[in-house]
């Protein structure tokens, strides 16, 4: 009689064990995401190390920057605020694009506490300043670790996520990580679009 390995998932897991509601993703720990059913090229980017920023840059011909697509507050889900230790408050929400030539390769949410916007107020006010690049510098920066999830086609996420996206996809693929500051957390969760696949 053959044991399974601890790490092992239904290669459909990731798709089907939602939420009674269909769209809260099912998160996966890097020992799971290694028996998930997915193409080796996602695979690199959904683990790559360092910013994507530069990653996207070393790999593109064209010009990377990033758009701004928004600030506003959001009351996420119990998930999320068990992620970063906060209560039912709203949280700042900013979402932005990772493009080359116009055409947006990754699409990232980054939701801060009003706790943590107490001590880093400058979190506000990054505009079009990539947001790893601002953490970069900080000396008592800590990160958590990745998590991976499909993207529910029927979610919020997925809507916002390839609003500006040609050819879309029924099966994106995000990552998140919490990081954590003197005074707060944040979280930021990046998906992967399809063009990104290109590089």
């Amino acid at each position: 009689m053959s044991s399974a390995s601890p790490c092992s998932i239904d290669p459909s897991a990731a798709r089907a064990r939602h939420g009674s509601d269909g769209v809260q993703p099912l998160w996966l720990d890097a020992c799971e995401l290694r028996t998930a059913a997915i193409a080796d090229r996602l695979r690199e980017w959904l683990t790559c190390a360092g910013l994507l920023t530069e990653r996207i840059r070393a790999r593109s011909t064209e010009g990377v920057r990033l758009r701004l697509r928004g600030q506003h507050p959001a009351n996420p889900d119990v998930d999320v605020r068990a992620v970063l230790e906060c209560g039912a408050e709203p949280v700042f929400t900013r979402e932005i694009e990772l493009l080359a030539a116009d055409r947006p390769f990754v699409f990232a949410r980054t939701l801060i506490p009003e706790t943590t916007l107490q001590t880093h107020p400058w979190l506000r006010d990054l505009g079009e300043t990539p947001l790893g690049e601002a953490l970069a510098g900080l000396v008592e920066l800590r990160r958590g670790p990745l998590e991976f999830a499909m993207v529910p086609m029927h979610g919020e996420l997925y809507a916002r996520a390839v609003a500006n996206v040609c050819a879309q996809s029924s099966s994106l693929w995000m990552r998140r990580s919490w990081f954590g500051l003197p005074g707060g957390k944040l979280l930021v969760t990046e998906v992967f679009l399809p063009a990104v696949l290109e590089l």
